[in-house]
């Protein structure tokens, strides 16, 4: 009886709050109503679990989002003339859309369960498993790792098959010397949807592991996974995407190694969030999908560039069930250019208008509720970039044309919206948690905000149009670049921005008292877009990277030795390819000096990984220097360039879980994002005229 008391007054209260949205209140009163949500949000924090504090807290925010828009509908909205009706309606819809979306993320993130993440190894259950490795025109390096790595993942009753839609007779040599078998087609017809459909007509696996080029799986992928398919009904297995490097903009902005992936919020947070309404679905790589009900579907769609997606839909049409288990099994290659992440997320967004307009999941026959909430939330998420633009124009209408979104003083609209912004902040702040930091959402937005505005209107106007781009890997920049074919949308609307201040700096010295408080609240919503679009032009400037693989942060126990057999030294790799690595040497087992090792000595080096065992090697030592703590710190490079010692080193470095499963960055704090988001480009500035040669 306790407990729906309580649930009920707080329940009374969350309506008594939002119905005071119209009233028309004094500034006092508002500033009393919103005072103590804040301090409720800041003690909220204190609530023991991480859960408790998450939920808590987005019901506050959904609260105070609800009596925002309840006030902006009586209080706010101007007809006064043309203009300002249409600026006020842009903005006000531009604003219900964040929050809708906004609201929608909490649903749909509410339970994060991640307690089916179990291992329940069965030896009696063991169906076939075809692995298929789609590609294109990828790097030969791309594709052997690999292919080396799935060859040796540890499951006696598997196929490895290389799905080569180039037609290359090196990467048909390639799958031979591996131990694969290799598959290619007359065309390119539908793509990788076509690609992979071809090659279900001539396999027959009862399982399918789906890899892309660059995603190197685990040695206990399918151990891990595979038990799942006891359940009959059970047609998907989803994990998630683990990245060697940072992305483009992380990179590029001088953040790598303090932000996470752009992409672990939806791999660790969104998925997680489906999985509890049976609508996590396939991402095209580092899944599984039983063979039987992806032929009882047609195979992968073709109707739309995002065929993993079209294909869940249909699957979960028919009633069969997905699971997304949590943990990295497979690590693979961010976009390692400014133009191949627009091309990943104009694929990502023409594919999502179109399932909308395609296969609607809102009337789709099949799906659950839930299913349809989640598929229909997530589709929406690329029109974004439509409101973000009215946000940019707001300001800048009312700056330099005198047009009038709101018709109240902008500080009691700021009154009114500060309550939400802040609630809204604090609660995204605990869901993020290690896989997003506060603020950077704006940034990873405003670089696509042009193209993905257009390519959002042409696609839903022309579902058809657009085709399968694959997004490119392998690049290498011997010097600092300017990305100004993409950049040029976002400098031009800076330069908007510029004018636009100019312009309020003097009519602020022109205006009256009563005026000024609406220009100075303007100019601030505007410097604040300024540094984040600057801070999106910036992330155009590619920072310079030769080298033949990026170096994975290893741990893995080694020993060197000598030419007649005796160890020299034991310590373990700190960064590592399949070419070369550094390494940390901590114990001098013998009292021999430094120049027993000399650079451009051949030594043996024997790696003791636990995904393949111990693996000696022949290694070049290019350099090796004591540290002040006794420690040696050297680097080498394999001796070994062939086809033989690469896939007998590339299951040593990458194959090993508990590489992938560990998220190495801080947790996300709201004031530190705002602080990191803010001096981006005084960051960048700085960085990048140290790193340039004079």
């Amino acid at each position: 009886m306790g407990h729906w008391f309580k649930l009920s007054a707080l329940l009374l209260a969350a309506l008594v709050y939002v119905w005071s949205g119209t009233l028309a209140l004094s500034m006092t009163a508002q500033a009393m109503l919103a005072l103590p949500l804040i301090i409720a949000a800041i003690f909220l924090g204190r609530i023991k679990g991480q859960d408790r504090r998450r939920k808590a807290l987005m019901l506050l925010a959904t609260a105070c989002a609800l009596r925002y828009v309840t006030w902006r509908v009586c209080f706010s909205l101007d007809f006064q003339n043309l203009q300002n009706g249409m600026m006020s309606i842009s903005l006000f819809a531009a604003e219900l859309y964040s929050i809708l979306m906004t609201i929608g993320f909490y649903l749909e993130t509410w339970n994060l369960d991640r307690s089916h993440d179990k291992i329940t190894d069965d030896p009696n259950f063991c169906p076939s498993v075809d692995v298929f490795i789609t590609t294109y025109d990828e790097n030969l390096d791309i594709l052997r790792r690999t292919a080396a790595a799935a060859v040796a993942i540890k499951y006696p009753n598997k196929k490895v098959y290389i799905l080569d839609d180039g037609r290359r007779q090196e990467v048909e040599q390639l799958a031979n010397d591996v131990g694969c078998e290799y598959i290619a087609r007359k065309d390119n017809t539908h793509a990788k949807a076509g690609n992979i459909n071809n090659a279900l007509t001539q396999t027959e696996g009862e399982l399918i592991l789906f890899l892309d080029a660059d995603h190197v799986p685990v040695s206990s992928f399918l151990k891990r996974t595979i038990h799942y398919f006891k359940d009959p009904k059970l047609a998907i297995v989803q994990t998630p995407h683990r990245f060697i490097n940072a992305g483009p903009i992380e990179k590029n902005l001088y953040m790598d190694n303090v932000l996470p992936s752009e992409q672990q919020l939806f791999y660790q947070v969104v998925q997680v969030g489906k999985h509890h309404w049976n609508a996590s679905f396939f991402c095209g790589s580092a899944g599984i999908i039983r063979r039987s009900a992806l032929l009882e579907v047609g195979g992968m769609g073709t109707k739309t560039v995002t065929e993993d997606c079209e294909t869940s839909i249909k699957i979960h049409g028919l009633g069969y069930k997905s699971i997304f288990y949590t943990q990295p099994l497979i690590s693979g290659l961010a976009p390692e250019s400014f133009s191949g992440y627009v091309i990943q997320q104009t694929r990502w967004a023409r594919g999502s208008i179109q399932l909308l307009r395609l296969l609607n999941p809102l009337t789709y026959p099949g799906l659950s509720f839930g299913q349809r909430f989640c598929y229909f939330h997530g589709l929406c998420h690329y029109f974004y970039a439509i409101p973000r633009l009215i946000f940019y124009v707001a300001p800048c209408a009312f700056l330099l044309f005198d047009v009038h979104p709101l018709n109240t003083s902008f500080l009691n609209y700021f009154m009114m919206g500060l309550p939400y912004l802040f609630l809204s902040y604090i609660a995204n702040s605990y869901i993020f948690y290690k896989f997003r930091h506060s603020f950077w959402s704006d940034i990873y937005d405003a670089t696509l905000v042009p193209i993905l505005a257009l390519t959002a209107m042409f696609t839903l106007i022309n579902p058809s149009s657009g085709k399968f781009h694959v997004t490119p890997k392998g690049c290498r920049r011997e010097a600092h670049s300017f990305d100004f074919a993409l950049a040029w949308p976002n400098l031009f609307i800076l330069s908007i921005f510029c004018a636009s201040l100019i312009v309020g700096i003097i009519r602020l010295m022109q205006a009256n008292l009563s005026d000024q408080e609406s220009i100075v609240l303007n100019m601030f919503w505007l410097l604040y877009s300024t540094n984040i679009v600057l801070s999106a032009v910036l992330s155009a400037v590619e920072r310079p990277f030769n080298k033949r693989a990026h170096n994975v942060t290893r741990r893995i126990p080694l020993s060197l030795h000598a030419a007649d057999g005796k160890s020299i030294f034991v310590g373990t790799s700190l960064e590592v390819t399949e070419f070369d690595g550094e390494l940390l040497l901590d114990k001098l087992e013998q009292k021999q000096s430094e120049a027993d090792l000399a650079p451009g000595q051949n030594i043996n080096m024997t790696l003791h990984s636990t995904a393949s065992g111990m693996k000696s090697f022949s290694v070049a030592l290019k350099n090796i220097k004591q540290l002040p703590n006794g420690m040696h710190k050297a680097n080498v490079q394999y001796c070994d360039p062939r086809a033989s010692g690469l896939y007998k080193i590339i299951p040593a470095i990458y194959c090993d879980s508990s590489t992938w499963q560990k998220v190495t960055e801080d947790e996300d704090h709201v004031w530190r994002g705002a602080w990191t988001v803010f001096t981006t480009p005084a960051r960048w500035a700085n960085k990048t005229l140290l790193s340039m040669p004079e």
